[in-house]
């Protein structure tokens, strides 16, 4: 027979030896914990230089110095672990970012290894460490073939074409030849429409471009002075806009950039401003007849353009992001504010402004949240005494399509050509636009895998040719509208949404589409 007694003293036991391994966790876990404390406000005193050992002894040691100090690692004087934890991790990313690295390794050494400890009285010099800084550089060359998709990197809206077109590519390139993450890439793409690009970028520290010293003031004044980013390119592609506007642009371009960042999703670094120079020979070319091969399928007015034209202009952009995400937000704010000015040499002459803004909060948590963005933009011709023409068509604003004016097709409002048989006329853009939409997005535990929300909108917009023969109030009523629902994800890194807009109002010419599935790279 079974001992009542007996069972009830070895399940007591039983629950007091859990208790014990409990408390002996807990225990742990609290030694552990102070521990950690401790480490994390233990103060260090890091000797200046680092050392820098890089695999292939390519790698400036002077640049990635600097790259220490803007990432915050502090010499000479006393600082926590945690303080000098965050700053090598910031300089780790940062530079393998660059894409020039294949690991990047930061160590502290003993004090035995500062190369001051033993020439120091000061005991305080006397307990210096040394950082070691070890660089596993990658190949000096790349080669690659495969594909993705294509957009225009010459500034166009995404409404303007299909900015986004399935490609195959080869490119080679070369990497960190100087020392200073400087990389060279050429490129060749042909996309599904059968249209080949030929790229080559050039792009390295804007310190090691300058010349007559100015790399060093640059260095010495500025706190980021060696992120700061210098691009050169040049390119050779034709731009399709067939099935908005009956014609294609052959374009050869050499464009110089200088940025602050060489990563516009750094998110260390939410203010980032850019300053180009471009000069685009551009060749409009309307669709011919599919049976008359001397004729043109494409109104009087787009064939008017068919001619050669050069843009030579210089280019301001400022953006600011401080948001939680760059593509998926629920929290915070960015704005973006771009200046084009086209001037002599070049035979078209006008200034260009764009702004954009957006606001998001969240309600509760993260489970509902509020969206409100704007856009706006205005185009302005210069003639410079007789020296230049007004814009061409593909200087103008075109607005409509996902991202921007849902519900409508892209370039599916605003001024148009007479009616063709076989659609609404060619879209000939306008100088003047703006956009504004409101949104609720809301997380559904079944999507979160894929980080994918699902939101409501009410879009406004509209697109006038000649805003100085047209009041406010006639701008106001011509603005369209649109309300619905959709569905976004930032799963693949770029934005993808799909989308049911139903237009409330519109124009008897306007294009309206109600399924859309759209693509970029900020929140529209």
């Amino acid at each position: 027979m079974l001992n009542p007694g007996s069972n009830a003293q070895s399940t007591l036991q039983q629950r007091q030896e859990r208790l014990a391994a409990l408390q002996q966790e807990q225990a742990q876990l609290q030694t552990e914990i102070q521990v950690q404390k401790f480490a994390a406000n233990y103060e260090i005193l890091l000797d200046f230089p680092a050392r820098i050992e890089s695999s292939n002894k390519r790698t400036d040691a002077e640049f990635i110095q600097h790259r220490l100090l803007e990432a915050g690692v502090l010499y000479g004087i006393p600082v926590t672990v945690q303080e000098s934890l965050e700053a090598t991790s910031r300089f780790v990313e940062q530079l393998q970012a660059t894409g020039c690295y294949n690991a990047v390794q930061v160590q502290v050494g003993s004090k035995q290894e500062s190369s001051n400890a033993a020439s120091n009285a000061n005991q305080q010099e006397s307990n210096a460490r040394l950082l070691h800084v070890k660089l596993d550089e990658a190949n000096w060359y790349t080669i690659k073939a495969g594909g993705g998709l294509r957009g225009s990197q010459t500034g166009l809206m995404a409404a303007d074409a299909d900015a986004f077109i399935p490609h195959a590519e080869v490119s080679v390139g070369l990497r960190n030849l100087s020392g200073v993450c400087d990389t060279t890439k050429l490129q060749y793409t042909l996309d599904t429409h059968n249209i080949p690009t030929y790229s080559l970028v050039h792009s390295r520290p804007l310190y090691s471009a300058l010349p007559f010293g100015l790399g060093d003031v640059l260095l010495e004044q500025s706190a980021r002075g060696s992120q700061y980013d210098f691009t050169a390119m040049g390119q050779i592609e034709t731009l399709d806009f067939q099935s908005t506007r009956s014609y294609q642009e052959f374009q050869r371009y050499f464009k110089l950039r200088a940025s602050s960042s060489a990563n516009p999703n750094d998110p260390s670094q939410p203010y980032q401003s850019t300053l180009s120079w471009s000069l685009i020979h551009r060749d409009l070319i309307p669709r011919r007849h599919a049976t008359l091969p001397f004729a043109f399928d494409a109104s009087p007015e787009v064939v008017s353009q068919a001619r050669p034209s050069v843009k030579n202009s210089l280019t301001w952009d400022w953006a600011c992001r401080l948001t939680d995400h760059p593509t998926q937000p629920t929290d915070g704010l960015q704005y973006n504010v771009n200046t084009e000015i086209a001037l002599p040499p070049g035979d078209v002459g006008f200034v260009k402004a764009t702004a954009s803004a957006s606001v998001h909060k969240p309600v509760i948590g993260d489970a509902l949240c509020l969206h409100a963005s704007c856009s706006a933009g205005y185009l302005h011709n210069l003639n410079f005494g007789g020296l230049t023409r007004p814009a061409t068509i593909s200087d103008r604003f075109f607005v409509g399509g996902p991202m921007q004016l849902r519900g409508f097709s892209p370039s599916g409002i605003g001024p148009r050509a007479k009616t063709l048989a076989q659609g609404p006329g060619d879209a000939l853009g306008g100088d003047f636009y703006y956009t504004a939409s409101l949104m609720a997005s809301v997380l559904n535990p079944a999507l979160a895998r894929i980080n994918a929300r699902l939101f409501g909108f009410c879009n406004v917009g509209t697109c006038v040719g000649s805003v100085h023969q047209l009041n406010p109030l006639q701008v106001l009523t011509s603005t369209r509208a649109s309300v619905g629902v959709g569905l976004s994800t930032c799963l693949f890194g770029p934005r993808l949404e799909l989308t049911y807009a139903l237009p409330i109002r519109s124009g008897p010419r306007d294009v309206t589409r109600q399924f859309q599935l759209g693509m970029g790279f900020t929140f529209g």
